[in-house]
């Protein structure tokens, strides 16, 4: 990961999924979490984070791009103090072992801290203060023969492409940044990389051998489009190889769906891959993926992803190139990433093709051992594949970030 990495405290404390889904927001430095030890030998631990930034968005008027689907809007401007790509963290994890097998529970709460709204959400459904978004609810079950994660849990397909993105310790493209906004941004998301979503699941972690991982799910399966006939699970996988300075990864995702209206069937599918190589103090990570009938932004985003009446499935794809430099292995990261998603017709469709690109440059600044400070600049742009002008955007962003 071009920026600071997850650490070997969390590592150890949460089961290997739930390092990966709450704890890569915490700094190889930050290990103070609260861990409690009963009599009967579990071990309750808690860390997390919370994170606050300074976001400006301004887009250009002279934008004619229309599509619903693309990530910069035409003219609008403000500013914002909110959460980051990544929410606020509260992780509660209890493990224990009772004969040879190893038990666990965990719930990972992410509230945001922006006034949705308008001042103190006074005319929403919400309390006033903060949104809270229960992400996380899994048991886990292993042993010897590996692990069964069940409950709710980051999605397997193209999880590594967003823990690796620069800016999940910061704001990337804002994705709209006026009206009071309500959720993450949207960092290099829909720009690069699809976001997994947490989804309920059963999934098996292979003992792992050597530097080789593998975990294989079966997942609640999507409504996608018309398509609402879901008689078998989706099915989603990931396999990584990791070393200290070295990772590479690989997942895939198959729906098979119908679609009630029409009586047709389709398979919605996708593929991602990803290097990350760390040479001194540089690194570099490069991924991709590709996909049909995943839509752009999120994965089953909305209508981007299928047509009405069973009529067919879009394709997309992507990718995101990063380089990190952190001078004399000291407490500063400079990155810089590019990315780009795109989202074309189904067959039989008009043709068309919505194009969405991000560039981050970022200075991450750990300060303390929990305390990190984040700059970044952010530059996005949309286009439709028409004469029309581009929609263009340009962001700046400042904020503090406090893991324990």
């Amino acid at each position: 990961m071009s920026t600071p990495r997850t650490p070997r405290a969390v590592r150890a404390a949460i089961p290997a999924l739930a390092a990966l889904a709450t704890a890569v927001a915490l700094p190889r430095a930050a290990a103070a979490q609260l861990s409690v030890t009963v009599a009967n030998g579990w071990t309750l631990t808690v860390a997390g984070n919370v994170n606050a930034f300074y976001v400006y968005e301004h887009e250009s008027h002279r934008g004619e791009v229309t599509s619903p689907w693309a990530t910069v809007g035409r003219g609008r401007h403000g500013s914002a103090i909110r959460t980051g790509l990544l929410p606020a963290f509260l992780v509660v994890d209890a493990q224990g072992t009772e004969g040879a097998t190893r038990l666990g529970v965990h719930f990972g709460l992410a509230p945001q801290i922006q006034t949705r709204g308008g001042h103190d959400n006074d005319s929403t459904d919400t309390q006033a203060g903060a949104r809270l978004d229960v992400r996380q609810v899994y048991l886990t079950v292993g042993g010897t023969w590996g692990q069964v994660i069940a409950g709710r849990e980051i999605g397997l397909f193209g999880r590594q492409n967003y823990f690796t993105d620069q800016t999940l310790f910061g704001v990337g493209a804002a994705g709209g940044n006026v009206g009071n906004p309500s959720t993450s941004t949207l960092g290099h998301t829909g720009s690069g990389y699809l976001y997994p979503g947490f989804n309920a699941q059963l999934t098996y972690l292979a003992p792992t051998r050597g530097p080789f991982a593998l975990a294989v799910g079966l997942f609640d399966p999507s409504i996608n489009g018309d398509y609402t006939v879901l008689d078998a699970p989706r099915l989603e996988s990931e396999a990584t190889w990791t070393t200290p300075t070295t990772l590479l990864w690989a997942s895939g995702l198959l729906q098979v769906e119908r679609s009630r209206g029409t009586d047709r069937d389709a398979a919605a599918w996708g593929a991602t891959a990803g290097a990350k190589q760390q040479l001194g103090g540089l690194t570099a990570t490069l991924s991709g993926y590709v996909s049909r009938g995943l839509g752009t932004t999120s994965v089953f985003n909305g209508a981007s992803a299928a047509l009405e009446h069973g009529a067919g499935l879009r394709p997309s794809r992507g990718g995101l190139a990063q380089l990190a430099w952190r001078p004399r292995r000291g407490p500063t990261t400079i990155a810089a990433g590019y990315g780009v998603s795109t989202l074309e017709a189904a067959a039989g469709e008009p043709e068309f093709r919505i194009t969405n690109r991000s560039l981050t440059l970022g200075a991450y600044h750990q300060a303390t051992r929990s305390l990190k400070l984040v700059a970044e600049a952010t530059w996005a742009g949309s286009a439709d594949g028409t004469p029309a002008r581009p929609n263009r955007a340009l962001g700046g962003a400042a904020g503090v970030m406090l893991f324990f």
